[in-house]
């Protein structure tokens, strides 16, 4: 059915925690809250809608947590919840990780795949379940996990049965909407251009640990060197490597991510057009001015001015992932994608910002 609870316990020993764990191994734990045991023989998944939340998964550097993306973790992995940065939404304080049984895993690898998956979950033990970085909410997973966490907001003293058998429910379809991204995930991998399929998956797990870094940093100057030494490869093979990955440079991403994140706070009141720039990493309001034209067909004022007149204007939970999927749709037609990786080659040591 699920459990949910606010606070974990705290575990001094680790036969304490494996107790716990074994307790509850048929149940998926619901934490209502960002703060989250370092380490956890589970499937997980950490989203926020409003809050923008940092972690620390193993011994990398920090990844952000916001209304555009979620994060996965295989069982097993560390993970530290390091604080709240900002609120950059209208809903503050849905924050929740969801630690799903293995029984539910099992289930939902069976009904995908269309044969019982007996493997050992933990990549400690094999292969890993997922690839661990932040992913962007679409319009696949988006919906879903906004009904979980209106299905969890929901609970109450007077229909917690009813409702937690629902909340058991739309973990399923969350974990249905996660495999399913998996698969087409894992035809991404074998798209890239290396020979050998090991240095496919090495080359995508370093193109997203810099994608992880960018959306942490978007509000602060980033430089191609420095997304290329976190990910650990060469300057220019990182730029092709990111295009090939993401279909468009890592300056059109963070422009993506910003323009994102600035419409969440252009409906929120009191904020001034240069108070979101600045917010968000723009130099000026007349710099978001041009974003928003480029990326929106609008001025921030128009789209301020829409949100009170039609509430589909209204900032979506998947509107990063729009906003990515429109600009590679707009670009590919023209072959503009490679017109962009060699100007950004020839300014390749100017900053992104």
């Amino acid at each position: 059915m699920g459990i949910l609870i606010h606070q974990l316990p705290e575990f001094s020993r680790e036969q304490e925690a494996s107790a716990f764990w074994s307790s509850i191994s048929g149940e998926t734990l619901i934490l209502k809250s960002p703060a989250t045991v370092k380490t956890c023989p589970r499937l997980s998944l950490r989203a926020s809608f409003g809050d923008r939340l940092s972690y620390r998964v193993g011994e990398s550097a920090p990844v952000d947590v916001d209304s555009d993306g979620y994060l996965l973790l295989n069982p097993g992995t560390a993970c530290e919840f390091l604080g709240h940065k900002s609120s950059t939404g209208l809903n503050s304080g849905s924050a929740f990780t969801i630690y799903f049984s293995e029984k539910s895993v099992r289930r939902a690898l069976a009904e995908f795949n269309g044969y019982s998956f007996n493997g050992p979950l933990s990549s400690a033990h094999g292969p890993a379940l997922v690839h661990e970085y932040i992913r962007a909410q679409d319009d696949r997973v988006a919906p879903v996990l906004r009904e979980f966490t209106r299905l969890v907001d929901g609970v109450s003293s007077t229909s917690r049965s009813q409702t937690m058998v629902d909340v058991q429910a739309q973990t399923e379809a969350v974990l249905a909407a996660i495999l399913l991204n998996r698969h087409f995930e894992k035809e991404q991998i074998s798209a890239l251009p290396q020979v050998r399929a090991r240095t496919r998956e090495q080359i995508f797990t370093r193109v997203h640990t810099a994608t992880s870094y960018l959306l942490a940093h978007y509000d602060s100057p980033l430089t191609l060197d420095k997304l290329a030494d976190v990910a650990c490869l060469a300057k220019f093979h990182f730029l092709r490597m990111f295009t090939l990955v993401h279909h468009m440079t890592p300056m059109e991403y963070l422009r993506c991510k910003r323009v994102a994140v600035a419409s969440r706070l252009l409906a929120r009141d009191g904020l001034s057009l240069a108070q979101v720039a600045k917010q968000v990493g723009v130099a000026d309001r007349s710099t978001l001015l041009r974003l928003f034209l480029d990326y929106r067909n609008m001025t921030p004022d128009q789209y301020r001015r829409s949100l009170g007149q039609n509430s589909a204007t209204w900032p979506k939970d998947t509107l990063f992932a729009d906003l990515l999927a429109n600009r590679v749709a707009s670009r590919q037609g023209h072959g503009a994608v490679q017109d962009s990786v060699k100007s950004s080659v020839q300014t390749a040591d100017t900053a992104l910002a």
